[in-house]
C-alpha cells in the first residue's frame, strides 16, 4: 500500500502536514464495522469524510493527526458502543450531524487502513481509491 493509493491523497498533500498522513501499517484484517448514515437506502453521501462535507459544522483542528483523520471515515467496532456514543452527544450536535440510521458492514485491508480502536469503540478508516463502502454496508437500526 502506497500513500498515492489512498482516496484523498491529493487533498491531504495540499495541507503540507508534518506528520505522515495516513501513517501506513501493513497488516491484513477483515472486521465488522458500524457507521452512522443519513439515508434509508445507503448512498455514497453516507461515506464522505468530515473534511469534504459541504455545509458541515466548522471544526478548528490544530494537530496533524486530527486534520488527517478528518479525511477518513468514522466507524465503530461494536453496535452497542456506537449507539452509546451517539446517545452521549448533545441535542445540538445530533441536529448538526443529521444522522438517522446505524449501518453494518464488513471491511478489510482491501478497503484501506484502520486506526486503533478507542475505548469508545471508535476508529477511522482511511480509504483506498477503489473502496466503495456504500456497497458494503446495510442499515440495521434507526438511531
Amino acid at each position: 500500500m502506497k500513500k498515492e493509493d489512498f482516496k484523498y491523497y491529493k487533498q491531504i498533500q495540499l495541507l503540507k502536514l508534518k506528520a505522515p498522513c495516513p501513517d501506513i501499517m501493513e497488516n491484513d484484517f477483515e472486521i465488522e464495522a458500524y457507521r452512522y448514515t443519513y439515508n434509508k437506502n445507503i448512498e455514497n453521501v453516507d461515506f464522505i469524510p468530515q473534511a469534504l462535507k459541504t455545509g458541515r459544522p466548522l471544526r478548528k483542528l490544530v494537530e496533524d493527526e486530527n486534520i488527517c483523520n478528518d479525511f477518513s471515515i468514522s466507524l465503530f467496532n461494536n453496535e452497542e458502543k456506537a449507539k452509546k456514543y451517539y446517545e452521549g452527544l448533545n441535542k445540538r450536535i445530533k441536529e448538526l450531524l443529521g444522522y438517522k440510521y446505524i449501518a453494518k458492514g464488513i471491511i478489510s485491508n482491501n478497503d484501506g487502513y484502520c486506526t486503533k480502536y478507542e475505548k469508545t469503540g471508535h476508529f477511522n478508516l482511511h480509504e483506498l481509491k477503489k473502496c466503495a463502502l456504500e456497497k458494503k454496508f446495510v442499515n440495521i437500526n434507526e438511531l
